[in-house]
Order: structure tokens, then C-alpha cells, then sequence
């Protein structure tokens, strides 16, 4: 072997240990936010999956998500309520939804409007506007609980000040219902939710 030969090896040799020396670098979230803009579902849900179980509450939601669409993996709704409730009992509020209407539908659950009226809630108190539209509907339907016109339209019309879409016509569409000192009690409701949680 020439001089020139061995210094290459040597060049080589010493290159591929200093990088198999250097410590590798863990996957992050934004990684498989990557793999997912680019549809690389499972690479996606590879780099998620051990940052879930660690306890990451936003890759918890995102695994939930994945189950519940089947992208990446077989679909499974009740992995889905799994992983979203792992990241609910954080504090997640759009896990806390997404649980909600789970319990609602009786996606992976049997359906509980109690269990989904009291995820919705608390969504709703971590300031997910699209839990204050659910909170109204199921207030208004009263399906699996007691029906509720005037918390309807309180929810409703917390829904509409934050600009959710329909949620001035469920309220206009409650109070038509109501009577006047409905409406009054509706309205102090309203300014103590308000009061309790600024914008």
C-alpha cells in the first residue's frame, strides 16, 4: 500500500471514529413535525411515539391523533383516547376536547355525556373556544344530561365572543326559549366567566 494509501485510510479511519464517538442526537418534536409536512407518517410517528412516553403531552396528542386517523399506524380508537387522555390529565386542553368528543361519540368509550360534559368543561376553562360551542350544544340537547337552556346560551355567547362561527345564532336561537329573567341569570353568568377568565 503507497504512503499516499494509508494516510487516506489513516485520514478514513480517524473521521469515522471521531463521528462515531460524537453523541447522537435525540429526535425532537419539531423532527417528526418534519416527517409529518413531508407525509412520512410513520417516521413521524417513530420520532413522537418515545417522546409520548416520556411524559410529552403535546407528542402524546399528536400519537393520539395519528391513531385516531390512521396515519402511520392501524387505526385505534382506543390507543387514541389513551395517549389523549395521558395528555388531558396535563393539563392539555385541546386533549381535554378531543376527549370530550370521544366520550361524546363514543369514539374507543362507551358514550358518556357526563364524562364528555366534564372534559369539555375543563377545555373550556383553559380557554378552548371550540369547547364552549360543545359545552352550548350539549347544554341546548341535553343528550345524557340534564337539559339546560340558560347555561346554553351562557355558553353560546362565550363561544360568540371569542368568534366562533354559528355560536351567535345558538345563542339568539336559546333565547327565543328564554324568559326574561332567564336571560338575566344567563347574562350574570356570562360576566362572572368573564370576570374569572380575561382575554
Amino acid at each position: 500500500m503507497s504512503e499516499l494509501s494509508n494516510r487516506l485510510l489513516f485520514a478514513l479511519t480517524l473521521t469515522l471514529s471521531i463521528l462515531c464517538s460524537q453523541p447522537t442526537r435525540a429526535n425532537t418534536f419539531e423532527d417528526g413535525v418534519v416527517a409529518y409536512k413531508h407525509r412520512e407518517y410513520a417516521q413521524a410517528f417513530n420520532v413522537w411515539l418515545p417522546l409520548a412516553e416520556q411524559g410529552n403531552a403535546q407528542a402524546q396528542v399528536a400519537i393520539a391523533l395519528m391513531y385516531m386517523m390512521s396515519y402511520g399506524v392501524q387505526p385505534d380508537e382506543a390507543q387514541a383516547v389513551r395517549w389523549f387522555r395521558k395528555a388531558a390529565d396535563q393539563g392539555d386542553a385541546r386533549a381535554q376536547y378531543m376527549l370530550g368528543m370521544m366520550y361524546y361519540r363514543g369514539d374507543g368509550v362507551e358514550p358518556n355525556s357526563e364524562a364528555a360534559l366534564r372534559w369539555f368543561e375543563r377545555a373550556a376553562d383553559k380557554g378552548f373556544v371550540e369547547s364552549e360551542m360543545e359545552l352550548g350544544r350539549l347544554y341546548r340537547d341535553g343528550y345524557g344530561i340534564p337539559q339546560d337552556l340558560i347555561r346554553s346560551y351562557m355558553w353560546f355567547d362565550v363561544a360568540s365572543s371569542h368568534g366562533l362561527l354559528g355560536a351567535s345564532e345558538g345563542r339568539d336561537e336559546i333565547a327565543d326559549s328564554l324568559t326574561p329573567s332567564q336571560v338575566v341569570v344567563a347574562k350574570r353568568l356570562i360576566r362572572n366567566w368573564k370576570q374569572t377568565h380575561p382575554q
